[in-house]
């Protein structure tokens, strides 16, 4: 028997699962670059105020999110919430191959602005989810998915940073 009204929201029990996963692989993904980022920058002709440049980079990046993720909620509210779901995992993947590209250090910023122009993932699987999910159970289904966007992010910096040494100390041999 189906009780408080979850008939309305078909699809809340798939979402559930399905959320958590994405936002773990989205997580996992996004973050798992982060070590690279001073190699890469490095491996551009920064030799002095390394850590500078990839600070500025990065807020630079995350200015940009910040920026960008008003706009996006006033387009979700515009034409849905699922299609701002997609843009946003697949921009950030698409734009995130973009950048080991980039030819310059100041290209290479351009590109993780690109990228945070994307950024979003989270808020907008967040809003659909509490959309398609019947009140008595969205902190649940929210709690799951954030706790599948946290372990993504605790992950990927864990696994990138040992990439990137093993690859750091293959490049100096």
């Amino acid at each position: 028997m189906v009780t408080g009204g979850e008939e309305r929201y078909p699809y809340w029990r798939r979402n559930r699962w399905v959320f958590p996963f994405a936002n773990l692989l989205c997580g996992f993904g996004f973050s798992l670059a982060w070590p690279f980022v001073p190699l890469m920058v490095r491996g551009l002709g920064v030799r002095e105020n390394l850590e500078t440049w990839v600070g500025y980079m990065l807020l630079a990046c995350y200015l940009v999110s910040t920026a960008a993720s008003p706009l996006w909620g006033g387009i979700a509210d515009h034409y849905g919430r699922k299609p701002m779901v997609l843009r946003a995992m697949l921009g950030m993947g698409v734009t995130m191959m973009l950048v080991p590209l980039a030819p310059t250090p100041l290209w290479f910023a351009a590109a993780l602005m690109l990228v945070a122009v994307f950024n979003g993932f989270t808020p907008a699987g967040v809003s659909l989810l509490v959309a398609n999910t019947p009140p008595a159970r969205i902190g649940s289904a929210v709690s799951l998915a954030q706790t599948g966007g946290q372990v993504g992010h605790a992950l990927g910096p864990a696994l990138g940073a040992a990439l990137a040494a093993l690859f750091d100390r293959q490049q100096a041999l």
